[in-house]
């Protein structure tokens, strides 16, 4: 799935604001037309969410967005169903899932089926 550029912007106003009340780094993104990894994920998201979408989030923890949650609460609004699943007990803290489950996901055990899965990957800094 390919965003074009009115997509992207769109986004981009969801997630910064409009581009003259925005800070000076966002603004700069946007005039060169660069979007930081995390921004095309969600987007992506974004357009693959309806009011029909089954969706299960796996390991976000409280977030399905961690600095987008402007857009979480918006997705988790237009979607039929929002299911948090994460060992961490953090998930009890989503605003926006429909059911959680502070389980890892190989122990999550379901007969629904979903229309989309996302999943947050750990981010693990390198000792030296």
């Amino acid at each position: 799935m390919e965003l074009n550029q009115s997509e992207l912007y769109e986004f981009f106003e969801i997630k910064y604001g409009h581009p003259s009340t925005t800070g000076w780094s966002p603004r700069r993104r946007l005039k060169y037309g660069y979007y930081q990894p995390a921004d095309i994920y969600e987007a992506t998201v974004r357009n693959l969410v309806n009011s029909d979408t089954k969706w299960i989030d796996v390991g976000g923890g409280r977030a399905v967005f961690p600095d987008n949650s402007a857009l979480a609460e918006m997705l988790a609004n237009n979607c039929k169903k929002l299911v948090a699943v994460d060992p961490s007990e953090n998930v009890l803290e989503n605003p926006y899932a429909d059911e959680m489950a502070m389980c890892i996901f190989e122990d999550f055990n379901t007969e629904e089926k979903f229309d989309l899965a996302t999943f947050e990957i750990e981010k693990r800094t390198q000792e030296n």
